[in-house]
């Protein structure tokens, strides 16, 4: 009998050592859904603002000829002109995650405030309750529980760009990649502006104009020089020219080049173009 009376004791103080903190965390929770201004308004400002899980993956793939090719092979040039022409709808899902990034910080910023924001409760709000102690110790867990109610910002961003190049006989293979996210992307418009900007330069014309295009030119206009005629069989110097000046805006586009002989050039100015 006895026995019984005290494995009944023991199993009593047993459940009370692992339930008794499972009711009062339980309680505490439904006591603050119901009596919590803090916890009710982080709750509306949650119910308000959905933000569903997107994640975008693009890849650009490439196989090269040669292995200097794929040492020499920019991924990043290649990252940039995808983006910039679009590929994949690439750019619709940047500025779409940038309304959604907009969103999100809003939304973080009025969750603070409400976090940061005093509330006043009286000292009755814990008054025939065993959960809290006192009014402080309510707010204490109540500011604790708002702060782990902050949502997620859930959209991803990974571009992958690789190229590959295998040995003639096939037994060797070499990868070259690299993945951007969208830390990277972002700076993308940066890039291409500043790229397009280089572009209108004086300086960038004259790094463009390579031999082959020259030879292009000079093939076209059958190596005479466009004013007078003479060819390079003649014994004639010939050049290729900018119709219309890079210093008047021409562009070292085919359409823009002609032929003329070095003595057609010199006398040519181009303060005849306005």
């Amino acid at each position: 009998m006895i026995k019984n009376i005290i494995y009944i004791i023991i199993s009593y103080f047993i459940c009370c050592v692992i339930f008794t903190p499972i009711f009062i965390k339980h309680g505490r929770k439904k006591y603050l859904k119901d009596k919590g201004v803090r916890y009710k308004r982080i709750n509306d400002l949650n119910n308000d603002n959905v933000f569903e899980k997107k994640v975008f993956k693009y890849t650009v793939f490439f196989n090269v000829e040669t292995k200097k090719k794929l040492e020499n092979i920019n991924l990043l040039e290649i990252a940039l002109n995808s983006f910039d022409n679009n590929e994949g709808n690439i750019k619709e899902y940047y500025n779409s995650f940038l309304d959604e990034n907009i969103r999100y910080n809003n939304y973080v910023d009025e969750f603070n405030n409400i976090i940061d924001k005093d509330i006043t409760y009286k000292d009755d709000i814990v008054i025939g309750t065993v959960l809290f102690k006192d009014v402080n110790k309510f707010k204490d867990f109540e500011y604790n529980r708002c702060r782990k109610l902050l949502k997620r910002f859930k959209y991803k961003f990974l571009f992958r760009v690789y190229a590959t190049y295998d040995s003639p006989k096939g037994k060797k293979h070499w990868v070259k990649e690299e993945i951007f996210d969208i830390n990277d992307i972002s700076s993308f418009p940066i890039i291409l502006k500043q790229r397009t900007e280089y572009q209108k330069t004086k300086k960038y014309q004259r790094e463009i104009m390579t031999d082959s295009l020259r030879y292009e030119v000079l093939k076209r206009d059958g190596y005479r020089c466009k004013i007078c005629g003479v060819s390079a069989n003649e014994g004639a110097r010939l050049e290729v020219d900018h119709i219309i000046p890079i210093s008047k805006g021409g562009k070292t586009v085919i359409d823009n080049l002609q032929t003329l002989c070095m003595s057609c050039n010199r006398g040519k100015s181009d303060k005849d173009f306005k």
